[in-house]
């Protein structure tokens, strides 16, 4: 009779993502409280800038390379 199968009862050790109860309010308190989390600006700024150097350029120079592509085959 396949109506008398009940579900197991889910212990901390049998979850099946392997995470215990504990674990999981742990993470659903971190996501919902991020008010602890401080950035500092000066760094974001500089690792914005060090990344604006570096790329820019390069995506400069595949635009170019693009244009010069499409112009060479509609010769």
């Amino acid at each position: 009779m396949a109506n008398d199968i009940s579900p197991p009862d889910m212990s901390d050790s049998d979850r099946s993502d392997g995470l215990k109860k504990s674990e999981v309010a742990q993470f659903e308190h971190a996501q919902t409280h991020e008010d602890h989390v401080s950035f500092d600006t000066k760094a974001t700024k500089r690792l914005l800038r060090k990344m604006d150097i570096r790329l820019i350029p390069f995506l400069a120079l595949l635009y170019l390379l693009s244009f010069l592509d499409r112009y060479v085959l509609s010769l």
